[in-house]
């Protein structure tokens, strides 16, 4: 499994953001299961941020044996929603961040029913507000 960091810069927001990425190992003897990967977006609570899963979870034991990407974003302390002052986090994740990650990993599923969305606290909120206001998820769970 890899543990990616990637910071880029987000044209929506107008500054640098990050997001930090878990993928499943390569499989060489079955070429087939590492294409289509389904992919979990974790989103984080309003005292955290992207570390948190990683810092305050099991979250890579629990990957270890599973083929699923997760992508974890980091929203300050946005609500996962457009502000009157100009930062558009909904925007940000809706309409850059699921493209970016399509461009950086196209071996992870382009298809809604293998794309999951999670989130604690304020991220089961943002969890909640993408799937109902995108049809980008098939799945999500508020913590």
């Amino acid at each position: 499994m890899a543990f990616l960091q990637i910071n880029y810069h987000s044209h929506v927001l107008g500054k640098a953001t990050m997001m930090n990425v878990i993928l499943p190992e390569l499989d060489t003897n079955n070429n087939n299961k590492r294409r289509d990967i389904p992919v979990l977006y974790l989103l984080h609570g309003m005292g955290d941020d992207l570390f948190s899963w990683q810092r305050e979870t099991n979250i890579e034991r629990l990957l270890m044996k599973n083929n699923l990407a997760v992508v974890m974003p980091d929203t300050g302390l946005g609500w996962y929603t457009n502000t009157d002052y100009g930062l558009n986090y909904f925007d940000a994740l809706t309409a850059e961040l699921f493209q970016k990650v399509a461009f950086m990993f196209p071996k992870i599923s382009q298809k809604r029913e293998k794309h999951f969305v999670a989130g604690l606290s304020m991220g089961g909120y943002g969890a909640f507000k993408l799937a109902m206001s995108t049809d980008y998820f098939s799945y999500a769970a508020s913590l």
